[in-house]
């Protein structure tokens, strides 16, 4: 089931990583890329990309243990690659 990035507390999930880089394009994304999804500096969701539709701007993310499948709309977000 799909459904919204809902925002989640920083003590959740940890204060955003030190590293990464800062995505422009959905576009640039892989299958497999691990992401930390963002707002200002709080983190909605961090995990690996299970799909990207560039066309509409919207990726899919593995989010957690219980790899819960989450839609975010990257217009509204910053995305942040993050090493392996």
């Amino acid at each position: 089931m799909l459904r919204p990035v809902q925002p989640r507390s920083a003590a959740a999930l940890g204060r955003p990583s030190g590293t990464g880089v800062q995505i422009r394009a959905v576009s640039d994304l892989r299958v497999g890329d691990v992401v930390e999804i963002r707002t200002w500096d709080t983190v909605h969701c961090r995990g690996e990309v299970d799909a990207v539709c560039p066309r509409l701007g919207v990726l899919w993310v593995l989010d957690g243990r219980l790899r819960d499948r989450m839609m975010v709309e990257a217009s509204g977000h910053t995305v942040w690659r993050l090493p392996r």
